[in-house]
């Protein structure tokens, strides 16, 4: 029988907290199947937080299905803090949730930003991978920032129009610096309308059909601080990388079972990065998604990215990877 576009809604069983360094703390969650085969999710951004539905991409009966939310982010504290908070550090921080899950292997997940961190965190270690399911691709590197600072207005003027006028005139030849001077401004009447601005921003150019009644969750603060501290800031540092670092090492992966989803019409993270990646793991299975953008939760994405991990269900079955009876 064939996968549902998200299985139905189902709630943790188990729920907890772990504190990483003297700064911040991490929530995380377990569900469906305790002796499931586990798969770790994380949330995209930099920023961003996990959501319910994120547990429905995955067979409950049998993923031990296990979530958090990253350093500064959704119910981890504190919220939106910048100190200890790299890719380094994150990226330690999987190793942390595994350790604590008492999990040996399991298969990596997530989409945009956390498709960074699902290739970095596999091809650091490649041994505690199942394997490896990731759409939205970014890899961090400099085209793909300056498409998201600038290249987006070839698709979207007036909306890229917005964003830039929101800043004086001097500095709109760098709105990455623009912003990210406004978002670690500590006034809230500085960087209040600035994350707000970058969060509308991102409301109109990630999906594949504009959606207005998404805009009211993405105005939460306790949502858009997060997303527009680490972003800009994540930016402005190249992302802790050395240039084309996750490319560049996919060798250390291409052993692994891996598949590929990317949405056709995605002007986020561009379609070319996705089909690069490929180029360098031609063994990955790759999905365009037509009537697709950036964003997991429209029908066309949502059904691709269950269907890529129903079917990575099976080629894991195939290598004798199983729940525990």
């Amino acid at each position: 029988m064939a996968a549902p576009a998200l299985y139905p809604p189902i709630e943790p069983h188990t729920t907890g907290r772990l504190k990483v360094d003297n700064v911040h703390e991490l929530y995380w969650e377990r569900s469906g199947n305790p002796k499931g085969v586990p798969v770790i999710f994380t949330h995209g951004g930099p920023g961003g937080r996990t959501v319910p539905d994120n547990r429905r991409t995955y067979d409950p009966d049998f993923y031990d299905i296990i979530v958090f939310d990253q350093r500064g982010t959704g119910k981890s504290s504190a919220n939106g803090e910048l100190e200890n908070n790299t890719t380094a550090h994150i990226l330690a921080d999987y190793e942390r949730i595994r350790k604590e899950m008492g999990v040996d292997k399991w298969l990596v997940t997530g989409g945009s930003w956390s498709s960074f961190m699902s290739l970095h965190y596999g091809q650091s270690f490649p041994e505690r991978c199942h394997g490896i399911v990731i759409r939205g691709i970014f890899t961090g590197g400099d085209d793909e920032v300056d498409w998201w600072w600038n290249g987006q207005k070839n698709m979207f003027p007036e909306r890229w129009h917005e964003l830039a006028t929101f800043v004086p005139e001097a500095e709109r030849g760098d709105l990455l610096r623009a912003y990210h001077r406004r978002a670690l401004d500590p006034d809230p009447s500085v960087h209040l309308p600035a994350a707000r601005a970058l969060a509308t921003y991102s409301c109109f150019t990630t999906p594949f059909r504009e959606d207005p009644s998404a805009l009211p969750a993405m105005l939460d603060p306790a949502a858009y601080m997060p997303l527009a501290r680490f972003w800009t800031d994540y930016c402005v540092n190249k992302f802790y990388i050395k240039p084309n670092q996750l490319i560049d090492g996919v060798g250390r992966i291409r052993h692994l079972p891996g598949a590929i989803v990317h949405g056709r019409y995605d002007q986020t993270t561009r379609p070319y990065v996705a089909w690069k990646l490929k180029q360098a793991w031609p063994e990955a299975e790759f999905t365009w998604v037509l009537e697709a953008g950036h964003k997991s939760v429209e029908p066309a994405m949502a059904a691709a990215i269950t269907g890529a991990i129903e079917r990575m269900k099976d080629r894991l079955l195939a290598l004798g990877v199983r729940p525990r009876n």
